[in-house]
């Protein structure tokens, strides 16, 4: 893991003040920051190492397709503080976070990356990204215009293959729906690391912790792309603080008819072990396993034997995966 500070900024000029001078950069979104991108950002590190340069990710906020084509636009995996924690630890230096608006995306590859050149100072010297990378006006900017753009520059340019698993290739696409269908475990190979929501804590009924015993944090989900319903064994963090947690996504059909149903899916997180105030307060919750359905019982007290039981299984479920 590396243990350098990466920089933040969100124009090439403040590469220059940062003092970051020599950069090869990797482009792309880079949501999820999953295996594939890992790839390109390993051979990103060879590069910079090789050029004698830094390591700098070229990204885009919001999403490209949130401003051309926002019916499709899809939800982003993981926000950007932890995206820059993650490219942090793959030994990036900076991340430039270019606004993506109308005018950017009427450029063609050539003038965006000519732009970079001339506001970074000339220190660009190196291009890395994944092969079946497309940037530019209409996605003209395929790899191999990339490689004519970066020769006739005198730039190193490395397009990197694809990393496949399963028979297909590891895409932020691929992990979405990976989740959207339940398969927490594909989840968890693809990116390296578990399936996961953020999001605020905010008001809910105000029912599971005097009637339950089992204070529940209502999570207005953010990022991460919500798996079926059910109840999951989840560690939690807020705070800097880690917590096993269980987690029901599901309406709460128990209190259905009685005001504090909800016919909108929801998130609850309790927290094993924790006891104060969460709410405002941000949340990021990994999931691990779906331990059972979400049903309705008949009686509050059913449901609060049975929120015992899933207690305990999640705490066993949580102490053999950290003993593995």
């Amino acid at each position: 893991m590396s243990e350098h500070e990466c920089t933040a900024v969100s124009t090439p000029e403040e590469l220059v003040r940062a003092g970051i001078g020599r950069f090869c950069a990797a482009l792309g979104v880079f949501d999820g920051v999953h295996l594939g991108h890992r790839s390109v950002l390993a051979r990103l590190g060879t590069m910079a190492r090789v050029c004698s340069c830094e390591p700098v990710v070229i990204t885009f906020s919001p999403h490209p397709k949130t401003v051309l084509d926002p019916e499709n636009a899809p939800r982003l995996l993981i926000p950007s503080e932890v995206k820059r924690e993650l490219l942090r630890r793959s030994g990036i230096r900076a991340v430039l976070t270019m606004p993506f608006t109308r005018e950017l995306a009427s450029r063609s590859a050539e003038e965006f990356l000519e732009d970079i050149q001339s506001r970074s100072g000339g220190y660009l010297r190196g291009l890395c990204v994944g092969r079946r990378f497309r940037c530019g006006r209409g996605g003209e900017g395929t790899s191999d215009r990339l490689a004519a753009f970066a020769q006739a520059h005198d730039l190193a340019f490395d397009p990197v293959p694809e990393v496949r698993m399963d028979g297909e290739t590891v895409s932020s696409s691929s992990i979405r729906q990976a989740m959207q269908s339940g398969d927490l475990e594909k989840v968890r190979r693809y990116q390296g690391r578990p399936a996961a929501l953020y999001g605020t804590v905010e008001r809910g009924f105000g029912i599971a912790g005097p009637e339950l015993a089992a204070p529940t944090a209502n999570l207005r989900t953010e990022y991460g792309i919500l798996p079926p319903n059910g109840v999951y064994a989840a560690k939690a963090e807020t705070d800097g603080k880690h917590y096993e947690a269980a987690v029901n996504i599901g309406t709460a059909p128990t209190y259905a008819g009685t005001g504090t149903g909800s016919a909108e899916v929801r998130v609850e997180v309790h927290l094993l072990d924790f006891r104060g105030d969460l709410y405002g307060k941000k949340l990021a919750v990994e999931l691990f396993q779906k331990i059972r359905e979400e049903r309705k019982f008949e009686t509050p007290d059913l449901l609060k034997e049975q929120i015992a039981r899933d207690t305990a299984e999640i705490r066993i479920i949580l102490k053999e995966g950290a003993e593995q």
